[in-house]
């Protein structure tokens, strides 16, 4: 499929949310378990216990204002840096999160969702954000939950969209460069990220071939396996760059001999910022895409020429 195609059906996303039509409260919208969950007012609180994603939403909103809580981040937005803590990712806890009295928590799950719940909370979780259009769908989604209507979701899809699909015609026609994406696990053979994954799809619109594409989603392999596809560049988290020059058998490969490693955060995998990433990885790929034209120095005309 083309770049165009392969782009159509998350640009579809974004024309359907800017085509919604606005709702009024009260809104019901699904979770990801499946559940209808009913929001009956307007939300003027806010507890954010999900991944760096939910709060990033939020922010390009409009509407961090309403933040009250947080879960513990490392990469938490500025703004929320002064905000009151409510426990860790999947464990936050209950006593905090009701002290700050919020309508709505925003992410939780696992034990952490079902003691909010119980406790008479109203918890909304959208479904895993697995692609671009995922993230699109939970953009609009936390905003019809937030505020009953879609607002600034529909402006933020186009801009999104529009940004990817520049990238992606400046990489059009390009070799593909064969990429390994490794998240190393101590003790046992890296985990890689294969068909399915947000990783994989910003690696194809960057302008790249997974060499793990033929597996399906985040999933062991093997030393021998890695050697045996002995991709042409490979993408690490920052903190596992020591690993790539001190495994004996990652360093061999012809990447890491070459120095073609990018280092890259996985929260920015799935992010209201992805055509930033896949920016940043189709510049090192395709460097002479992105290169910036030296301006022609305009020639002094001769003496003789001159008025």
């Amino acid at each position: 499929m083309s770049w165009r195609g392969a782009w159509a059906a998350a640009l579809g996303v974004g024309l359907v949310i800017a085509g919604a039509a606005r709702a009024a409260f009260p809104v019901d919208v699904p979770d990801d378990r499946g559940r209808s969950v009913h929001v009956a007012g307007p939300v003027k609180r806010i507890v954010v216990a999900g991944p760096l994603l939910f709060a990033q939403i939020v922010d390009e909103l409009g509407i961090a204002d309403r933040v009250v809580g947080v879960a513990e981040s490392p990469e938490i937005p500025e703004r929320f840096r002064a905000i009151p803590r409510v426990g860790e990712l999947g464990a936050v806890s209950i006593e905090r999160v009701m002290a700050l009295e919020p309508d709505l928590v925003l992410g939780a799950y696992g034990p952490s969702r079902d003691g909010l719940e119980a406790a008479g909370l109203l918890v909304y979780t959208p479904a895993p954000a697995d692609d671009i259009a995922g993230v699109l769908r939970t953009i609009e989604q936390v905003e019809r939950t937030v505020l009953g209507e879609s607002r600034a979701a529909p402006e933020l899809a186009r801009k999104l969209t529009t940004e990817v699909t520049e990238i992606e015609s400046r990489v059009a026609g390009k070799p593909r460069v064969r990429v390994a994406l490794l998240y190393p696990l101590p003790g046992s053979p890296p985990l890689t990220s294969g068909a399915g994954t947000p990783e994989h799809e910003l690696l194809v619109r960057a302008g790249a071939e997974n060499v793990f594409a033929d597996t399906p989603k985040y999933h062991r392999v093997s030393y021998e396996e890695i050697l045996r596809r002995d991709p042409d560049a490979i993408i690490v988290d920052p903190s596992e760059l020591d690993w790539t020059r001190t495994n004996e058998v990652v360093s061999s490969l012809r990447a890491v001999r070459a120095g073609r490693v990018l280092a890259v955060r996985p929260s920015t995998w799935v992010s209201t910022r992805f055509p930033d990433t896949i920016r940043r990885v189709a510049a090192w790929l395709h460097p002479e895409a992105f290169s910036v034209p030296t301006p022609a120095t305009a020639s002094t005309p001769p003496a003789e020429a001159r008025p």
